[in-house]
């Protein structure tokens, strides 16, 4: 009985190793298939410049003229009083973008109950007299507060560049 479970064992014991032994492929099949690959893959096409070629080029130097606008000199470090001041404009820049867009957002939902108002109205000549005209006048509100919010985003945008 001992004999049967011991041949039973190393069956279970030798069938995956002899599996694994006659599943790997030769050495030489993987360099084959290495070398194959590699005489697939695209030959790069950029050569790297080395000092030998440095020496060996004859090439004409190219000197650009100066710009014709002097470029701003700093005028150093900003002072304290400078960066509070900055700051102050920055914050002040920053609400007024928010005011700004709060009253776009706010001119944008009059406008748009006033068109459904406009669509809901069953008189003819109120909706074309009164609705039409407040659409009208709300409309350029709306334009004119959009064109605030975006002088100040630009006057925000300017500040933060400062820095």
């Amino acid at each position: 009985m001992r004999l049967a479970i011991a041949m039973a064992l190393a069956a279970c014991l030798a069938a995956p190793i002899a599996a694994q032994t006659a599943q790997k492929p030769s050495d030489q099949d993987l360099v084959k298939t290495a070398k194959a690959a590699k005489a697939k893959r695209k030959k790069s096409t950029t050569k790297v410049l080395t000092n030998k070629d440095v020496h060996n080029a004859h090439g004409k130097l190219i000197e650009l003229s100066k710009p014709d606008k002097p470029t701003a000199k700093a005028d150093g470090p900003m002072t304290i009083a400078q960066q509070d001041v900055l700051i102050r404009n920055e914050k002040e820049a920053g609400h007024r973008v928010q005011a700004a867009q709060k009253k776009v957002t706010s001119l944008q939902k009059d406008l748009d109950a006033l068109e459904q108002r406009y669509y809901e109205e069953n008189d003819p000549n109120y909706r074309d007299n009164v609705i039409q005209q407040r659409f009208a006048q709300t409309r350029k509100q709306l334009d004119d507060a959009r064109q605030e919010l975006a002088d100040a985003r630009d006057e925000l945008r300017k500040l933060i560049q400062q820095k």
